[in-house]
């Protein structure tokens, strides 16, 4: 029989059930009494059990073994890193908001305290020149995702993406461009030329009239709702098709399950539901006395997806924060980093600044440069670059380190975990990667036609994805 030196599988409680887990291969075996037994043994003696231990359940654990699961060398193949042909890079139209929503970390754009609050042609091209430097970029996704709302003034969005167009195209560089909304002012002319120049659109709702008009409110306290449906009504009967829909997953939340059946009514099959992030402090944000309420809310999305397997593909994508969990399980994606930020990622502010995600705009300490300069912050573009899972002890020595990542650069800044992980933000993780776990063995066994369409999705989605 295989020799039992390395280990690199544990058990997994979900529930009731247990399962075999290797973080390498991301094989997954249900186990009942006996088998839970006899892993257990093998992990704690490393040697094949006596007699008394044999049977139907050894021999099934035994031929898993042999194909090179649980038990095997780690054969590193990881997905991202840093691919010098492919960048992601945000330009903020305006670094202004017409809604303030509870939670935002740009706080309407005033965490920015640069001289200019609109995005200037000039900042385009030096951003182009210092690509053309490099020589090897091929392929450049363009967001406008934060910052502040990007058609407060429509003609300077038509600018800029018209001259970013230009730009790449006698670069002879692959262009995609995702432009996120609070949808508030989305009007016929501005839906016409997201349609007729393919821009994918992202529209925040946060679920139902209620809970969305509580979370995203004007300035003068009104609720959004209305103006929002009323204006994805126009996308629609103006035939444009290609809309997603994120909504923040906050202590707010009642149910993600009723999130996507209202967005489904909606007419919307595409959608992200993202954890908020930030600090305790924000009543909204996770903490230890709502730690349950988030593990509940995905609980019962675990439930609902077994009972509409079907669903899955609408969250299923690498910005959904157990969609793409479930998406590298089924595809068996190991990753290394939490994200691209400050690798090929990048947000280039008003003033040319850049940072390593929008999310990091204004922050001191971690401005990498500015288009116009050539000095660079070699310190914060290797603290992106060395923050590994294998960088962090605990990380290092998580089981579930490949498909996690590690805690979001971020958050773990904001909530005083700069040198290592956020507990709180594990906690979770670890409960939604259990979860995923236990409704991938579920859809592998009992929906196997779902399964392998979610498979065959992941990799053409892996595919397309800038790494």
């Amino acid at each position: 029989m295989k020799e039992l030196n390395n280990c690199y599988m544990s058990i997994v409680g979900v529930g009731d059930s247990y399962y075999a887990f290797d973080e390498n291969t991301y094989e997954i075996q249900k186990l009942n009494d006996k088998s839970k037994e006899i892993f257990e043994y093998l992990i704690e003696n490393r040697e094949w059990p006596k007699d008394n231990m044999s049977g139907r359940e050894l021999i099934q654990i035994a031929m898993s073994i042999k194909k090179g699961n649980f038990f095997s060398e780690n054969k590193k193949k990881y997905i991202n890193g840093q691919n010098i042909e492919s960048f992601v890079v945000s330009f903020p139209i305006q670094h202004k908001c017409n809604l303030r929503c509870k939670y935002c970390f740009a706080h309407g754009g005033d965490v920015y305290e640069g001289t200019n609050r609109e995005m200037q042609i000039q900042v385009i091209d030096k951003f182009v020149e210092r690509i053309k430097e490099k020589n090897t970029v091929k392929k450049i996704r363009l967001e406008f995702v934060s910052g502040g709302e990007n058609f407060i003034d429509k003609k300077k969005y038509i600018e800029i993406v018209d001259h970013f167009k230009m730009s790449m195209e006698k670069n002879d560089i692959e262009l995609n461009i995702f432009t996120e909304s609070n949808g508030t002012l989305l009007d016929s002319e501005i839906i016409d030329y997201l349609d007729k120049n393919n821009i994918s659109l992202g529209i925040s709702i946060d679920g139902p009239k209620g809970i969305h008009d509580e979370m995203r409110c004007y300035v003068d306290g009104r609720g959004s709702y209305n103006t929002i449906i009323d204006n994805l009504n126009k996308c629609y009967s103006k035939s444009k098709k290609n809309i997603w829909v994120l909504s923040v997953v906050t202590s707010n939340t009642k149910s993600l399950a009723e999130i996507i059946e209202h967005n489904m009514l909606l007419g919307v099959d595409s959608m992200e539901l993202r954890i908020v992030r930030g600090s305790e402090e924000n009543d909204f944000c996770l903490s230890e006395k709502n730690l349950q309420h988030f593990v509940g809310l995905y609980e019962e999305l675990v439930n609902y997806f077994k009972e509409k397997p079907e669903r899955i593909k609408n969250i299923y994508n690498n910005y959904d924060s157990f969609g793409k969990i479930l998406m590298r399980l089924i595809t068996k994606n190991k990753i290394v980093y939490r994200c691209q930020a400050g690798k090929n990622k990048f947000s280039i502010t008003a003033d040319g600044d850049i940072y390593p995600c929008d999310s990091f705009v204004g922050m001191k300490g971690m401005k990498i440069g500015n288009v116009y300069y050539d000095e660079v912050n070699e310190e914060v573009l290797q603290y992106f670059k060395k923050n590994t899972v294998w960088d962090h002890k605990k990380c290092n020595a998580c089981k579930y380190k490949y498909l996690c990542g590690g805690e979001c650069y971020y958050n773990r800044i904001i909530t005083n975990c700069s040198h290592g992980q956020n507990e709180l933000y594990c906690k979770l993780q670890k409960k939604l990667i259990e979860f995923a776990i236990d409704l991938t063995y579920y859809l592998k066994n009992q929906c196997k036609e779902e399964y392998l369409l979610l498979e065959k999705i992941g990799k053409i989605r892996n595919s397309q994805e800038i790494r």
